[in-house]
């Protein structure tokens, strides 16, 4: 028999988990763009010059003390040569706060953007993530 405690529990680590995948998504994001630039030689200098992206911002992307935002990424795809969207599952982790809590603002904008680039994918699993949080406001309820 299960019990709803039993189900709780699974959630949790399922979270959990979730949440270790997105953290390493974001670092495979900015390892992918990393490799692009040194494919390309390029410098945070370049890529501010090809991107409109001021230097520092860029340099505070890589060292993690700002988020990339959807529009950034776009335009660092287009940079390096890349389909639309073609780095939007690496992108999902930038859809949460600090506090591991859907960032209403950036995951909206990433959702407009994926459904303008046929991204159904990564849509869908930021859909999920928003309808499993609101979840747990629904159950405490």
């Amino acid at each position: 028999m299960l019990y709803a405690c039993d189900c709780l529990y699974n959630e949790s680590i399922l979270l959990i988990l979730l949440v270790k995948l997105v953290i390493a998504m974001n670092a495979a994001l900015l390892e992918k763009i990393k490799h692009y630039m040194e494919i390309n030689n390029w410098n945070y200098k370049d890529l501010s010059a090809l991107t409109d992206i001021h230097i520092s911002e860029i340099s505070r992307i890589f060292n993690n003390k700002k988020h990339l935002t959807p529009s950034q990424l776009d335009k660092i795809t287009n940079a390096i040569g890349l389909p639309a969207g073609s780095l939007y599952y690496f992108y999902i982790e930038e859809c949460f706060s600090d506090n591991e809590t859907i960032h209403k603002s950036r995951s909206s904008q990433f959702l407009y953007n994926c459904m303008l680039n046929g991204r159904e994918v990564e849509a869908n699993m930021i859909i999920e993530c928003i309808l499993e949080e609101n979840s747990k406001y629904l159950r405490r309820s």
